[in-house]
């Protein structure tokens, strides 16, 4: 196995003190507060959940236990008041999950200010929807679904769930299949095939993909009522169940579905994203309305919605505000074709207001008492992004509210602050002096317990001439003139990020195995223009066959014998690795598997020359 030099890089003073810290092992990492309610590499949620009246944020923190092989979830609340002085959180409720999905996740406030709702699961239990009174802390569970819940939204006062659940797969030929074997479909994942789910020829995502939505209403938990998702039969070929959002009065619900053939006069968009994804074939979603009363749904309107596009409800339910939309060709707005905008659109007409021409915008809040809407800049939602704009309506129309002027309450914002060698901590920012203060410490002496390796960033360009971007982890204990084995991770790499086991929970473990010797290079994703598009493999197989350069003016880096200065990637270490599926791969959550996988890279690295 190819092998590199590293040069020691202890700083002065420090040997003594780094002796007494053992390396980040796996269970270390499991261990570790986290901050948000998503898994790790699917970005941040929950963090920073504001109540309507300002008073209140809602926080979602967790941290996995080892012994009992669960996540332990906990939703706490701040007083708003008291970010910038002592804040002191007061924990509403904590779940222990056993499965790879969250245990509290969702999470919003009700029009009362002082109920929370949210998707919760308890290990050996389905996910339901509960809401929690934040002032007596009493829970109560308002869904009682046979299969897991994927989706729900609520009404503005809570008088109206609705839901999507996983499809109950068909079991009843599995003991004919285990007996007699079967022929893999297509789109059948091998994966699947090893967990047990034989989806007859589909994916299991699409063979559990929920078929309805149940409505659930206050006082009326056993008279469900169920209405069918928009299928072929309507004219479409999928529903984006992450995009449902009921209307505040609790009689619509809002849906992205994929049309099976999208309208011909889409060709006339230019948008950079649509034109170049729509030319290779794929075919955006429109917006869907469903009215709860069992009426037939209806398209908002004629126009493809991006993955990017945030929609807000007006508090009267007849309209919502769309953040960076496409909207429906006006041959008297020729700009339509070629811009997104941010627009009000009556759910019952389609009739668009445009409020202002301008995109990359992330819809934050509608408020109701002040008729303004929040956003924040950027197409997507930043932890770290301080910001903000409003718009208000008024008689005349929308107008922008001038720089620094606000309506209503205002809570400082909440942002996660990390970078590649520093864990998240909750901060607090003052809008007007720009100043911090830490709201929530999740690892306190953290840093000071541990010896990490340093991770640094390393850029190289592929021979087509493509810029790539990586993260380098040198070993902990790195001793001149010693070969440390190298292991090249081809994905996770976030540069923003404090990552010590990579985008995928299971899979990378980069400073544990740095602990144990490895040098590790952890690669970005494929740039925007090429994930999920037919030139992604392509991109990926360049950077697979080029030179990993690591800097000559780096004191950690040594040429080999041969004056190599760069490193090829063509020494996987799952390719070698006695376990095929260790390391480079994805995974659960199952602390027992992430050490079974370091021991295999142990293994590995005690029969290096």
């Amino acid at each position: 196995m190819r092998a590199i030099r590293l040069l020691a890089a202890t700083p002065l003073g420090m040997a003594a003190v780094a002796v007494a810290q053992p390396p980040l092992t796996v269970s270390d990492i499991v261990g570790m507060t986290t901050i948000g309610s998503r898994v790790q590499g699917y970005g941040d949620e929950d963090y920073d959940v504001v109540s309507p009246d300002g008073a209140h944020v809602a926080v979602v923190v967790k941290r996995g236990d080892v012994e009992r092989n669960t996540i332990d979830y906990a939703l706490m609340v701040f007083k708003s008041t008291d970010l910038m002085r002592h804040p002191a959180p007061d924990t509403v409720v904590a779940l222990a999950c056993g499965s790879n999905r969250p245990g509290i996740v969702h999470v919003r406030w009700l029009s009362d200010n002082a109920t929370l709702v949210f998707l919760g699961e308890r290990s050996g239990e389905l996910p339901q929807v509960y809401t929690v009174d934040t002032r007596s802390h009493a829970l109560a569970q308002r869904t009682h679904a046979t299969t897991p819940i994927t989706n729900f939204d609520i009404s503005a006062s809570g008088n109206v769930v609705v839901y999507a659940a996983e499809h109950t797969s068909d079991t009843s030929r599995y003991a004919s299949m285990r007996a007699r074997g079967f022929v893999l479909g297509r789109r059948e994942l091998v994966s699947d095939v090893i967990a047990g789910k034989w989806g007859g020829g589909l994916p299991s995502w699409d063979a559990v993909a929920p078929r309805l939505l149940h409505v659930v209403r206050a006082g009326h938990d056993a008279d469900e009522a169920t209405i069918q998702i928009p299928d072929s039969a309507a004219g479409y070929t999928r529903c984006e169940l992450r995009s449902l959002s009921v209307a505040p009065t609790g009689d619509a619900a809002l849906v992205r579905c994929t049309p099976r053939v999208p309208p011909p006069e889409w060709v006339s968009y230019k948008q950079k994203e649509y034109h170049e994804y729509a030319s290779m074939g794929f075919t955006f979603p429109v917006d869907v309305v469903i009215p709860l009363s069992g009426d037939a749904p209806h398209r908002l309107f004629n126009a493809p919605a991006q993955l990017e596009q945030e929609a807000l409800w007006a508090p009267d339910g007849r309209s919502v505000v769309l953040a960076n939309a496409i909207l429906p060709l006006d041959r008297r707005d020729s700009a339509r074709a070629v811009r997104q905008m941010l627009a009000e659109v009556e759910v019952g007409t389609g009739a668009v207001t445009i409020v202002a021409r301008r995109d990359s915008l992330t819809a934050l809040a509608w408020d109701p008492s002040t008729a303004t809407v929040e956003l924040m800049p950027g197409a997507y939602l930043k932890p770290t992004e301080t910001s903000r704009l409003y718009y208000r309506k008024g008689a005349q129309g929308w107008a922008e509210l001038p720089a620094g002027k606000r309506l209503g309450a205002h809570v400082p914002p909440l942002v996660i602050e990390q970078t590649m060698n520093l864990p998240p901590r909750l901060v607090v920012v003052d809008a007007a002096t720009q100043s911090r203060r830490v709201v929530y410490e999740p690892n306190p002496g953290f840093l000071q317990a541990h010896r990490l390796a340093h991770e640094e960033v390393i850029h190289f360009k592929t021979k087509a001439g493509a810029a790539w971007v990586s993260g380098l982890y040198r070993p902990v204990d790195a001793t001149a003139g010693v070969r440390h084995p190298l292991l090249i991770q081809t994905h996770g790499f976030d540069s923003t990020a404090f990552w010590p086991d990579g985008i995928y929970a299971t899979g990378e473990a980069a400073q544990p195995l740095a602990g144990a010797g490895f040098v590790v290079l952890q690669m970005a994703e494929p740039p925007g223009d090429q994930w999920v598009t037919p030139r992604e493999g392509a991109a990926h197989a360049g950077r697979h066959r080029s030179r990993h350069p690591i800097p000559r003016q780096s004191r950690y880096y040594r040429p080999d014998e041969s004056g190599d200065s760069g490193l090829q990637p063509h020494l996987l270490l799952h390719a070698v690795l006695p376990d095929p599926l260790a390391l480079s791969g994805s995974g659960g959550h199952d602390h027992r598997w992430r050490r079974r996988q370091l021991r295999a890279a142990s293994h590995l690295h005690a029969r290096q020359p």
